[in-house]
C-alpha cells in the first residue's frame, strides 16, 4: 500500500508541475507553424497568424501575409517569459537559429509583430524562426515599430487590416549573415477594412534595412502611381 507520506510526495510533485507549466505560459512540444508544401525553391508555412513564403536559395523569408483584426492588438506590451525560438523540422539548418543573431549587430525582427498577436498562446506563431529577419535596430526599434504601432491603429480603426510584407533583396552586392542573405528593404502593403472599397484605402511602404533609416515610416509611403 502506497503511504501517506508517498500520496502527499506525489500530490507536491503534481502541484510543482503545474506551476511550471503555468509559469513557462506556451508548450512548444508541437510545432504551431507546419512546413504545409516543400518545393525545391521554397517552403510554404501555415498558421492561424499567417502564411509566409521561405525562399530555399536565400535562406530567408520571401513574402508573410497575415489579416490583423482588432481583437488581435495587444493592450499592452507584456513581453514574452519563455523566449523560446523555435524552427520547423522542415527548415533545420535552412535558416538563420537565434545564436546566429548573437553579436551581430542585427535584430531579430518579428515580420507578424508582437503587437499584432495579442495572447501568449500566438507567441509560438510569432517566435518561429522563418518568419523573423535580421534588421538594424534603427529600423526593428524605430521605423518599423512606428508602422507597426499605426496598422494597429488601422485595425482598432477599421476592424481589420490586410498586411503583405516583402523582402526585398535589390543590392548587386548582397548582405549576409551566417551565409543567409539579409534583406535589403521591406515592402508592406497595408489594406484596411474589408469590402470591395478596401483596396481604395491601401497604403504601401517600402522601408531601407539601413542604419541610417529615418524613424518616420511616412516619409517611406510610395505613390500608387509611381508604381505601387
Amino acid at each position: 500500500m502506497i503511504s501517506k507520506l508517498s500520496l502527499r510526495f506525489c500530490r507536491w510533485l503534481s502541484l510543482l508541475g503545474a506551476c511550471a507549466s503555468l509559469l513557462s505560459g506556451i508548450s512548444y512540444s508541437q510545432e504551431p507553424a507546419r512546413a504545409v508544401e516543400v518545393g525545391r525553391s521554397e517552403v510554404i508555412l501555415k498558421s492561424p497568424l499567417y502564411e509566409a513564403r521561405f525562399d530555399l536559395e536565400h535562406g530567408m523569408l520571401a513574402r508573410l501575409e497575415c489579416t490583423i483584426t482588432a481583437e488581435d492588438i495587444q493592450s499592452e506590451d507584456v513581453g514574452d517569459p519563455t523566449r523560446a525560438w523555435w524552427t520547423p523540422k522542415a527548415l533545420k539548418e535552412k535558416c538563420l537559429s537565434n545564436n546566429d543573431y548573437l553579436h551581430s549587430g542585427y535584430d531579430r525582427g518579428h515580420v507578424r509583430a508582437m503587437l499584432w498577436s495579442n495572447g501568449r498562446e500566438n507567441w509560438p506563431d510569432v517566435n518561429c524562426m522563418p518568419v523573423i529577419v535580421p534588421q538594424w535596430p534603427e529600423v526593428n526599434r524605430g521605423t518599423i515599430k512606428n508602422l507597426e504601432q499605426h496598422i494597429a491603429d488601422l485595425a482598432v480603426e477599421h476592424g481589420s487590416v490586410f498586411v503583405r510584407v516583402d523582402c526585398l533583396f535589390t543590392a548587386e552586392e548582397p548582405k549576409l549573415l551566417k551565409g543567409k542573405r539579409v534583406p535589403d528593404a521591406f515592402r508592406y502593403l497595408v489594406i484596411p477594412g474589408a469590402g470591395s472599397l478596401a483596396a481604395m484605402k491601401q497604403e504601401i511602404y517600402s522601408i531601407p534595412n539601413s542604419p541610417t533609416v529615418k524613424s518616420d515610416f511616412k516619409a517611406y509611403r510610395v505613390d500608387l502611381d509611381d508604381g505601387g
